[in-house]
């Protein structure tokens, strides 16, 4: 800025001044988990990509599997037709675009109040978005793991009947504490259930 006079300061900053694009804000991972849908996006492991971008690219695949969290979307196993987008936690606004009305959505989220939160708002974005792993089965099976986190008292009209018990449980201290991460499930665990929840067809 001092070189150049102030012109710097005058276009808005470095990145304007330089001319290029600027970081890209709420960016989520995208990760195929087959090699075939890995050849597909020319053999790129993982990309990550800014929410406009998400929402307007149709990937090739049937099977579109949402995580919270960073570490869950990078630890999950090889599935058929499936690309992962994860990392975004409570992001899901790219949801609302069309072509995942073709697609298999399953969401995975922390189970507690804002994990709810943020399938619901899933839910309002991509109706028949699904839901796998935030349910009772996996709270009894790994309650010791959980821990104690702030809850989200808002109205949540969009989970179905057995996810708002759980919800409405979590809320009112039925369990050991008040969420269980993600990063807490077996793995075994969590291989089987994400199997069983995609569509192989």
């Amino acid at each position: 800025d001092e070189l150049f006079l102030a012109d710097v300061s005058k276009k808005g900053g470095l990145i304007e001044w330089l001319g290029c694009e600027p970081k890209p804000k709420g960016g989520l991972f995208g990760r195929p988990l087959c090699n075939a849908t890995r050849q597909k996006l020319g053999n790129i492991p993982i990309l990550k990509m800014a929410q406009e971008d998400l929402a307007r690219f149709n990937f090739p695949c049937k099977n579109i599997f949402v995580a919270e969290n960073d570490a869950s979307g990078l630890s999950l196993p090889e599935l058929p037709n499936t690309i992962a987008v994860f990392g975004g936690g409570g992001n899901v606004s790219w949801m609302k675009s069309t072509y995942l009305n073709s697609k298999r959505v399953i969401y995975w989220g922390d189970i507690d109040s804002y994990g709810f939160k943020f399938l619901s708002d899933a839910r309002n974005l991509c109706p028949h978005t699904v839901s796998v792993m935030m349910d009772m089965d996996t709270v009894l099976n790994f309650e010791q793991r959980m821990t104690d986190d702030s809850v989200y008292d808002g109205n949540l009209s969009l989970l179905t009947n057995d996810e708002q018990i759980l919800c409405n449980n979590i809320k009112d201290n039925q369990f050991s504490c008040t969420r269980l991460e993600q990063e807490f499930i077996a793995q075994d665990y969590i291989n089987k259930a994400i199997t069983k929840s995609i569509d192989v067809s």
